[in-house]
């Protein structure tokens, strides 16, 4: 329940910004949260990923298409992207042979707790490195690589910590 609304919330951010298309943002996050509701009570996760994916697509697309230089909200909408796709894997039953121990639950929310924060802030370095000019100092460009680097690693870790469910 609280995926849905984190998602429909961020479909509401997408569509909300004036512009020339901004039915065409509200019905592709619409639909994007709809699918992410269609996985969740069939138990399909791919839907949960086709969902999310296009949730994340129409937000690109509508920053591409406004022509919007940097939205300074980047960081908050990745958060609460992964926030809202992590919880919707969550909510899914566990498969049948599988057993839930209370500690683990408690543990996976914990981590994932985590990883938005720790995401929300690569997110909000990345952006602070690219309002900065790259020749301000090499130290500034080192942060601003660092967060990229740290991002990527953190989408792998995200990516290997998938394949064990």
């Amino acid at each position: 329940m609280l995926a849905v609304a984190i998602q429909a919330g961020l479909a509401a951010w997408i569509a909300l910004p004036d512009g020339k298309l901004r039915l065409l943002w509200a019905v592709a996050g619409g639909v994007a949260v709809a699918i992410t509701i269609g996985g969740g009570l069939f138990e399909r996760s791919r839907l949960i990923v086709w969902g999310v994916t296009l949730l994340g697509a129409a937000y690109l697309a509508r920053l591409l298409v406004d022509a919007a230089p940097l939205d300074p909200g980047a960081a908050v909408f990745g958060a609460g992207l992964l926030l809202g796709s992590e919880l919707a894997h969550q909510s899914r039953p566990p498969g049948r042979s599988s057993v839930v121990q209370p500690g683990l639950i408690v543990e996976r929310q914990v981590a994932l707790i985590a990883v938005v924060l720790s995401g929300l802030a690569v997110g909000s370095l990345a952006l602070l490195a690219a309002t900065l000019a790259v020749s301000a100092s090499a130290a500034i460009t080192a942060v601003g690589a660092a967060a990229a680097a740290s991002t990527v690693w953190l989408l792998a870790w995200l990516a290997r910590a998938s394949e064990d469910r």
